[in-house]
């Protein structure tokens, strides 16, 4: 494997650690989500922030572009939407 090829990887999997491992349960709501990267890595993000026991909200972003170069963009701001 290519050093190119392990750091796209690299970034991949330091990605998924910011997308949410579950899925919320609240009764009434049938809720999921995926992530599928066209080149490896992108710049994607959802999250579900519980706010009580019958509300979340649902964080829908997307860095325009493709690739490495979104990828740092969107760990860098992942949390800021919960301030």
């Amino acid at each position: 494997m290519t050093k190119l090829l392990q750091d796209v990887e690299l970034a991949a999997q330091v990605q998924r650690l910011f997308l949410p491992v579950g899925k919320p349960a609240i009764a009434g709501l049938e809720i999921a989500g995926m992530m599928q990267p066209a080149r490896g890595v992108s710049g994607d993000y959802y999250d579900y922030i519980p706010i009580d026991a019958h509300t979340i909200q649902i964080v829908i972003a997307d860095v325009a572009g493709k690739g490495v170069p979104r990828c740092p963009l969107d760990v860098r701001d992942g949390g800021s939407h919960a301030a």
